[in-house]
């Protein structure tokens, strides 16, 4: 765990050093420095992280990387008890998934958006929060 904490020290380091124009290419490796460093417990980090290499994707047209960027932020705000935005990043996530037709991101978001919306269940009710139809008429 040392190991991890300090190579995820080294490369955020790296990565502030360079400018956005520069990441433009890089935000693959932003949205897994933003996992890496959600998991490693360090959320301001992976939230900043995360937060600009969408910020970058959404600029470029990225649109194959953003769902990981939006579920890294959706998994810190669970972690950090902000479900309702959570739920909101995950439900971006899954729209951008169904919209390139990506079998594997789609599934990767309805997890992450199933882990979103158990936590943003009140205590005691068995009845799951209501949920928005949107994106042409698909069902949730």
């Amino acid at each position: 765990m040392t190991a991890a904490h300090e190579l995820a020290q080294q490369a955020a380091a790296l990565v502030d050093s360079l400018p956005d124009d520069d990441l433009t290419a890089l935000c693959e490796p932003l949205a897994r420095l933003g996992w890496a460093e959600a998991f490693l417990e360090h959320y301001p980090d992976a939230e900043r992280h995360a937060q600009r290499g969408l910020d970058i994707a959404r600029r470029s047209g990225q649109l194959y990387v953003m769902p990981h960027l939006l579920l890294c932020l959706s998994h810190v705000r669970v972690q950090t008890c902000r479900v309702t935005s959570a739920v909101e990043l995950a439900d971006e996530a899954e729209d951008i998934a169904r919209g390139i037709g990506s079998d594997q991101l789609l599934t990767f978001a309805l997890a992450s958006k199933a882990s979103a919306l158990v936590a943003a269940c009140p205590t005691g009710d068995p009845r799951p929060p209501r949920r928005r139809r949107g994106g042409g008429g698909r069902g949730r």
